[in-house]
């Protein structure tokens, strides 16, 4: 009687559609400025760096979501000076860290280029020697995001100009 009142309001899976998602839109966390994201954060509660979910999560979900953030960037903003932007993406399973950089080579080769995996100090004793590298990489990532800003920026104070039917670039 009991298990009949608390599955009667549960839908069934087979009778009503399930919603589907875009794989690899939605980040656990991502890093915005103007409505553009400059990174991502995935985090899996899974420990190993060949478990299932980080191999996916660092392979395969972040690369993708990384270079579509970077498409995205480059589509919105018409400029032929976007070979500088970088997107940074941090995978962290359980006690590791791991970052990942997107560049636009030249042409729209987009190279991904992975750190090592880093473990969070889990002792007092190793705390020292393990978090100097973590936060050696954490001041990376926050200088590619910040060079990233500068370039949005000066992309953003760039006006087309039109004269006689040439474009022209004109900054303020």
């Amino acid at each position: 009687m009991v298990s009949s009142i608390t599955n009667s309001s549960r839908s069934i899976g087979g009778v009503e559609p399930l919603a589907r998602k875009e794989p690899c839109e939605i980040p656990d966390m991502s890093f915005q400025y103007n409505n553009y994201r400059l990174g991502c954060v995935e985090i899996g509660a899974q420990s190993g760096e060949f478990e299932t979910k980080a191999l996916q999560e660092a392979y395969f979900k972040c690369p993708v979501m990384l270079q579509k953030q970077a498409v995205a960037l480059c589509n919105n903003n018409n400029n032929n000076n976007n070979n500088n932007i970088k997107q940074v993406g941090i995978v962290i399973d359980c006690n590791n860290v791991q970052a990942m950089t997107l560049e636009k080579s030249k042409g729209s080769l987009f190279v991904v280029k992975r750190s090592t995996r880093l473990a969070f100090p889990t002792t007092i004793n190793e705390f020292s020697s393990k978090i100097i590298p973590i936060l050696h990489l954490m001041l990376n990532i926050r200088n590619i995001i910040a060079n990233d800003i500068e370039i949005i920026k000066r992309m953003q104070r760039e006006v087309p100009v039109y004269s006689l039917g040439k474009r022209k670039t004109c900054h303020q």
